[in-house]
């Protein structure tokens, strides 16, 4: 069988994709680095942190700018998930770098909690993308579900902002 070459372009693509993301992930779980490499760690963090800002940013344009008349319910789910996630993710590589960003006071706890949030965020959202009918939307339910994810943004953002000092000590 023979593939063709859009086929092998976008095989390669998710492959090299499928290897940054485990490398990314690989990055941030891991404490067993050399003493003496602190800084190298945390500006390879912020690097990962702003790949993942890029890779949520690509997904909130194909669900915002993009194939706005062949908007599903899917995609739409997509892109608002993956734009809470890149806030996240960027907040998380500010907060481990020791970078203060929107009056978060950065540390290793604050940093390991953004990560979580994010992780976990992730993984249910994925569920429920999955697990929900695929249908048409319209551009008033594009502008509601970002309306409605920007709010919950905003204020899981000023809870942890006010709390933030409350919250468990932990670590990866």
């Amino acid at each position: 069988m023979r593939i063709r070459a859009e086929e092998q372009t976008t095989i390669i693509q998710g492959v090299i994709g499928l290897a940054a993301m485990v490398g990314v992930v690989r990055l941030s779980a891991g404490n067993d680095f050399p003493p003496g490499t602190d800084t190298l760690i945390q500006t390879m963090h912020l690097l990962a942190g702003l790949m993942c800002l890029a890779v949520s940013f690509a997904i909130f344009a194909q669900g915002w700018i993009l194939f706005i008349d062949k908007l599903s319910k899917q995609r739409l789910y997509t892109a608002v998930l993956f734009t809470m996630i890149g806030i996240l993710d960027i907040l998380y590589a500010a907060s481990y770098g020791d970078i203060m960003l929107l009056g978060f006071k950065p540390g290793g706890s604050l940093a390991t909690w953004f990560l979580a949030i994010s992780h976990t965020l992730g993984a249910l959202g994925m569920l429920r993308i999955f697990a929900t009918e695929d249908q048409q939307v319209n551009g008033r339910q594009k502008i509601v579900m970002f309306t409605g994810a920007g709010l919950l943004t905003l204020v899981g953002l000023l809870g942890l902002n006010r709390y933030q000092s409350s919250l468990p000590r932990c670590s990866i």
